[in-house]
């Protein structure tokens, strides 16, 4: 496998993780159109098997998006965690 077969997908990530910062939505949302639709035009060798594996790759590719937004909001101090904490003991029973 080429190492620099996927180079151009750092520069698409930062931004498409940017957007999904800024907006509040999940990133993965941005990046399953990009590897459902978008990886097939670029030629057989980006295709992926199908589109639950997008699905994941768009997640695992988002949560290294997530992390740097939330280091981020955590050394500027914007979290509330006992906030977060009052909502986790609600939504993880539920």
């Amino acid at each position: 496998m080429d190492l620099f077969q996927y180079w151009f997908m750092f520069p698409v990530a930062i931004c498409v993780a940017t957007c999904a910062m800024l907006s509040g939505i999940g990133g993965a949302a941005l990046f399953t159109p990009i590897f459902v639709l978008l990886f097939p035009l670029l030629g057989p060798e980006y295709v992926l098997s199908s589109t639950v594996a997008a699905i994941a790759a768009a997640l695992i590719t988002q949560t290294f998006g997530f992390l740097s937004g939330f280091i981020g909001y955590q050394r500027r101090g914007l979290i509330d965690y006992e906030l977060a904490r009052r909502m986790l003991v609600i939504s993880v029973p539920v």
